[in-house]
């Protein structure tokens, strides 16, 4: 599957809306690093040269990433800034902005993208209910109310975000003054077809990004090479074309797992077989030792007990090779709590560990 494919498929648009909403004014990367977030399984394994990114960062900057996902998101205007006859072509600052509509929270929000050659920052100046912008109210010069368009209401807003940011184009005294004279005032910004470069324009800057392919991590969370395919073998239960409910996986030259999965991670019920001869048979949660277990090394050495994140961790019992064994509680892998500790020549020490060290 291409990876923009995997992208949209896999994208969960509740943490999407999520991450709008709690979106305070950034840099573009910081978003995208963000809304990255929202798709299951996403990595950039095999886009070492950031084709994709860049890609997906001019989707974010145009609107075209939302119009993509016309079942939840629309965009209904589009508005850039105009201080001067040639801001668009201007060598060092831009401003572009388009009103974002959302079908699954029904809210309208104000994207406002400040541009340069060096850097792109978001904000979300503005949002506002599908109900409550049928009911924009304004005041006239004898101070009676009466409706405005959203339009006009967002504009005010434009406006008054431009005079509280003036610093960033040094528009203060006279300068302010110049541009307050221009025949646009006090609307900097005015309705602006679209930002949309279109499919053409994509595949000819941003072929290497649309013909990349999707890759999925190992089950253990290590980065695939490129021989994982031929090293992988999987027999067992699919869903959604991933590992689900019971299956057995080899790993040619490191291990073997029997056991059950989820999402491509060992998950519940399993038997971990490593290739110099460790054995783990136990619980799994999210592809890591958890829950209850037992340990053995080829050495004759085992563990029996409990697991966090692959840690021995709670109560259990290490038997050594020598004949040795401790009993008690563990904490990141080592001795910490109540135990007691077992020489091969009987003799018994109980007592309180930290750490791995008895200390009373």
């Amino acid at each position: 599957m291409k990876k923009i494919d995997h992208f949209y498929k896999n994208l969960d648009i509740d943490k999407l809306i999520d991450v709008l909403n709690n979106w305070k004014p950034n840099l573009l990367q910081y978003l995208v690093d963000d809304v990255t977030k929202c798709v299951n399984g996403y990595n950039e394994i095999n886009d070492e040269d950031v084709h994709f990114r860049t890609y997906f960062e001019t989707l974010l900057l145009s609107g075209e990433f939302f119009l993509n996902l016309k079942e939840y998101f629309s965009i209904n205007s589009y508005y850039i800034l105009e201080t001067n006859e040639d801001i668009r072509s201007s060598e060092y600052e831009w401003r572009q902005v388009y009103i974002l509509y959302c079908k699954r929270d029904n809210n309208y929000r104000l994207m406002h993208i400040e541009c340069t050659f060096h850097n792109h920052r978001i904000s979300i100046l503005d949002t506002i209910t599908d109900h409550d912008i049928r009911r924009i109210k304004a005041k006239d010069k004898d101070g009676r109310e009466y409706t405005i368009a959203p339009r006009k209401y967002y504009l005010q807003i434009l406006d008054k975000h431009f005079e509280q940011e003036d610093y960033l184009y040094e528009a203060n005294g006279e300068h302010l003054k110049h541009i307050k004279g221009l025949k646009n005032w006090p609307h900097y910004y005015h309705g602006h077809g679209h930002f949309n470069l279109g499919k053409k324009y994509y595949e000819k800057n941003y072929k290497e990004a649309l013909e990349l392919e999707h890759k999925d991590r190992t089950p253990d969370g290590k980065i695939p090479n490129d021989k994982t395919p031929e090293k992988k073998t999987y027999d067992g239960e699919l869903l959604d074309g991933k590992m689900n409910g019971l299956g057995t996986l080899t790993i040619k030259d490191e291990y073997k797992y029997i056991g059950a999965f989820k999402d491509n991670l060992f998950h519940g019920q399993g038997t971990f077989i490593s290739n110099n001869g460790d054995k783990y048979v136990g619980q799994w949660q999210d592809g890591e030792m958890e829950g209850k277990g037992t340990f053995t090394k080829p050495n004759g050495e085992q563990y029996v007990g409990e697991y966090k994140n692959n840690n021995k961790h709670g109560k259990g019992s290490y038997t050594f090779s020598f004949g040795d064994q401790y009993v008690g509680e563990y904490k990141n892998d080592v001795y910490d709590g109540k135990g007691t500790f077992t020489g091969s020549d009987g003799k018994i020490t109980s007592g309180i560990f930290k750490n791995g060290k008895l200390v009373k």
